[in-house]
């Protein structure tokens, strides 16, 4: 229970993930996603020396779909959160690319999941089928 939930709904437009890494050797002191409703997603890195770290950002209409995947990452088998591009590269409208969130810090499975379950909801929200969002009208007329 003492748990710090690291994944954190901000508002209805916007969650946030951080992941500060403190005992690794890695040179990434931070690593967070942002999804922005309607916008798209940014993946930044913070370095440990003072440099300047790195931010992506990924517009929506850019974005084809958010996956967990498994695979060896730095020589251990781990899961892993990927957004995948579409139209990356310039010379083929069809390729797709890979941004993986997270690569040093390697969050745990049940956090990835949660991540993961905050982009489907915030970049891709499914409408209420109509019998749903004919009750829930029908609820607030009473």
């Amino acid at each position: 229970m003492g748990e710090c939930r690291l994944c954190t709904a901000i508002s209805c437009t916007c969650a946030v993930c951080v992941v500060t890494l403190w005992a690794l050797p890695s040179p990434v002191q931070e690593e967070s996603v942002t999804l922005l409703r309607g916008l798209g997603v940014q993946v930044a890195r913070t370095r440990r020396n003072g440099a300047s770290g790195d931010a992506r950002f990924i517009p929506l209409d850019r974005l084809s779909s958010a996956i967990i995947a498994e695979g060896i990452v730095n020589h251990a088998f781990g899961f892993y959160l990927a957004f995948v591009v579409r139209g990356a590269t310039a010379d083929a409208a069809e390729a797709h690319d890979m941004v993986i969130a997270f690569e040093a810090a390697r969050p745990r499975l049940d956090i990835l999941k949660a991540v993961h379950e905050d982009a489907q909801r915030l970049l891709w929200p499914q409408p209420l089928p109509p019998s749903a969002a004919g009750a829930a009208g029908a609820e607030a007329d009473a």
